[in-house]
């Protein structure tokens, strides 16, 4: 398997600039996407408009890739141990403390975490956000006051699945919030049915077994996490993971056995028509192709090692193929 790695357009990380500094070196800095990882969640930083900050009391500063995993930190750290707290402003990706932005639930706008929680100067009333971009208007006090009433379970401190719209208002959801666990001896398809049953943002915990199911089809914003020991089979038959979705992180397995095929492009985690995808951490043996994305955006490959069975051209793919798609990052892959 030959690992080809095609740039299909330049990736330019967008600067956030330091506003209302400190003093002292408590004032925050630029995000560096690609190189910035989420406090919270441990996924890369993409896209530095829906990112913030916190300057610990001992002076570490931590980086988030969304609002929503600041949150879930600071809300469970004890009474404000931080010396600071910023989020960019989604508009001009300036930094802002966050006690004087203005905040975006739902509406338009999708947060790499897919609760669709956005952050914004006050240069603009409530009344013009909200026409520009639907969805709540809400202070931090009110982001943090809903975090804050949602029970400390297990799921919910690692998920941050309460700032979603409507989960304040007591609607009986379709399906089940937070994260939920899969192991080897549920149903017959179980990582298929828990897809089913997360809420969209959610986190799919994977343990150690090995999985054979049908090509598991992603159709909402999640994360697909592996514990250690954790493997996909693809049984020699098929596509392993095929993501439809915008902001779907896959990360921890290992994907094994596509099989070969003349006829279609078999593949350890296949990405159609969608943005904002994380694949990462993942182990890839005897792979048609490893990572195969189409018509993606805004996406990442990093950190992941590909071993193909091929020994001919015509009975091999690549380990990363990308094709008809915008800044891709394929990053320290082996």
């Amino acid at each position: 398997m030959s690992l080809v790695r095609r740039w299909v357009s330049c990736v330019v990380p967008l600067a956030l600039l330091v506003f209302g500094a400190c003093g002292g070196g408590k004032a925050p800095r630029p995000l560096v996407v690609g190189e910035d990882d989420c406090h919270f969640c441990r996924m890369a930083i993409t896209d530095a408009r829906y990112g913030g900050e916190v300057r610990t009391a001992a002076g570490r500063l931590l980086t988030f890739d969304a609002v929503e995993c600041m949150v879930g930190y600071v809300a469970a750290q004890p009474v404000a141990p931080q010396a600071g707290v910023w989020v960019a402003d989604y508009e001009t990706g300036s930094m802002v403390e966050a006690g004087e932005a203005l905040f975006v639930l739902g509406g338009s706008l999708h947060s790499p975490m897919g609760r669709a929680l956005t952050s914004f100067a006050p240069t603009v009333t409530p009344g013009e956000l909200q026409a520009r971009y639907q969805g709540e208007v809400l202070t931090w006090a009110q982001v943090l006051a809903r975090q804050l009433a949602v029970p400390t379970t297990s799921s919910a401190a690692t998920s941050h699945a309460p700032i979603i719209p409507g989960s304040q208002r007591g609607d009986a959801p379709e399906v089940e919030p937070g994260e939920i666990v899969v192991t080897p001896s549920g149903a017959p398809s179980p990582i298929a049915d828990a897809i089913r049953r997360v809420a969209p943002g959610g986190r799919i915990r994977v343990r150690a077994g090995v999985y054979r199911e049908p090509t598991i089809r992603i159709d909402r914003p999640l994360s697909l996490i592996g514990d250690a020991g954790a493997i996909l089979d693809g049984s020699g038959a098929h596509t392993i993971v095929l993501v439809v979705a915008d902001d779907v992180t896959v990360r921890g397995f290992t994907l094994r056995n596509t099989g070969t095929s003349q006829s279609d492009e078999r593949a350890g985690v296949s990405v159609e028509d969608a943005s904002g995808c994380n694949v990462s951490g993942n182990r890839f043996e005897s792979t048609f192709f490893a990572v195969y994305l189409a018509r993606a955006r805004d996406c990442t490959v990093r950190d992941n090692v590909m071993r193909g069975p091929g020994r001919i051209q015509t009975a091999s793919g690549n380990g990363v193929h990308v094709w008809s798609s915008e800044r891709v990052q394929i990053l320290g892959n082996d």
